[in-house]
């Protein structure tokens, strides 16, 4: 244990002197200084670095990974792209319907116009469901300003991959673009850390038993037990070839049958607990469920005594928006609605009011826009 203590004391060293003598030399420009904490910086390196060498099961979760379990992607689909097809309306914070709810501006109106084409170059939809895909799994997403209104307002938004914007030099940097103004990219927050940051016990569990299931179907029978009970001792080499023949044949196409000789004996050591392969798999879709942040029922999974029933599709959705995409829709809109986005008074509110209106009669299609009042600069 002193060994290693020493060891990890001289690999932070090691990587520390870098960073000291980085900002060294950098003291002398305009740059700030290279300890300052930045909002796009990744501090997690060094302990990434301990992770790898000492526990290898215990590498940082990616999202990859993460959605090879079916309820942590039925989970990011239910939020993500359920999101992604509810419209994004500007509305007057100050002006509210029967309802209540904030009257939404005129079409021409260069927030509405904001709201209804973020990117020109990439659907609505698509930018809305990655960008709760990002607050998903890496609990913050950013965008690129594209293009401003003569005002300054942004025009056109467009969301960054993640790992593609990096620190230097005291400003952002964007693979692909290069270093641009910090007013230029802006940071949504969503309502937690990201899964990949808190939730790799609990997504791990969960894969875990997906490929014990996976190996149980793909070979039911038991654990076995080749006994010698006679005979000449095998050597290590004729022993690994009976096994290897034995599992051949158990996996082969003639029903698991394999052949024994006399001093050989099969012995049953027992079977995948049948509850860790059914309710097993249920309970940890339910944890994921919490992690995410749904119902279990979003991703139907649901407990013995479940106490949640619904009576048709709207009130199911209405749960749905209400412990599961009122969050993650939250985070976007208070982002889009802070005054470096939108003027003062002005609002980008969700219209949930699609997806709980079953049964209705669809709305008519708006009119075409009018030409915006202000040209993008």
């Amino acid at each position: 244990m002193i060994g290693r203590v020493t060891f990890l004391s001289q690999l932070r060293a090691g990587l520390a002197a870098p960073l000291t003598a980085a900002t060294t030399s950098t003291s002398s420009t305009t740059s700030p200084p290279m300890e300052l904490a930045s909002p796009w910086a990744d501090s997690s390196a060094l302990q990434q670095v301990v992770v790898d060498l000492w526990n290898p099961d215990e590498l940082p979760l990616t999202r990859e990974l993460a959605m090879q379990v079916p309820a942590v992607a039925r989970a990011r689909n239910m939020v993500a792209a359920t999101l992604g097809r509810v419209r994004l309306v500007a509305c007057d914070e100050w002006a509210t319907d029967a309802n209540g709810d904030p009257v939404e501006l005129p079409r021409d109106h260069p927030s509405s116009q904001l709201a209804r084409q973020l990117d020109p170059g990439q659907p609505m939809f698509v930018q809305i469901t990655w960008t709760a895909d990002d607050l998903i799994f890496e609990g913050k997403s950013y965008a690129y300003v594209l293009a401003r209104y003569a005002s300054g307002k942004p025009a056109q938004l467009r969301r960054l991959v993640p790992g593609t914007l990096t620190y230097r030099k005291g400003r952002p940097h964007i693979e692909g673009i290069g270093p641009v103004e910090p007013r230029d990219v802006i940071r949504i927050d969503g309502p937690h850390e990201g899964i990949l940051n808190y939730g790799g016990p609990t997504v791990r569990a969960a894969r875990d038993l997906e490929r014990s299931a996976a190996r149980f179907a793909k070979n039911p029978v038991p654990a076995i037990d080749l006994h010698q009970t006679g005979g000449p001792p095998l050597g290590k080499t004729d022993r690994e070839q009976l096994v290897a023949d034995w599992a051949k044949a158990r996996a082969g196409a003639n029903g698991g049958v394999a052949f024994t000789s006399q001093y050989i004996e099969a012995k049953v050591l027992g079977a995948p607990a049948e509850h860790l392969l059914t309710g097993g798999r249920n309970a940890q879709s339910i944890d994921v469920a919490r992690v995410v942040g749904v119902t279990a029922d979003a991703i139907d999974a649901s407990p013995e005594r479940a106490s949640m029933t619904y009576n048709n599709g709207a009130t199911k959705n209405q749960a749905l928006i209400d412990y599961g995409l009122a969050a993650y829709g939250a985070a976007i809109e208070a982002r889009l609605s802070m005054n470096d986005l939108t003027p003062s008074g002005v609002v980008l509110r969700f219209k949930y009011s699609q997806l709980t209106d079953v049964g209705t009669t669809p709305p008519t299609a708006p009119a075409p826009a009018a030409p915006a009042q202000e040209n993008p600069a």
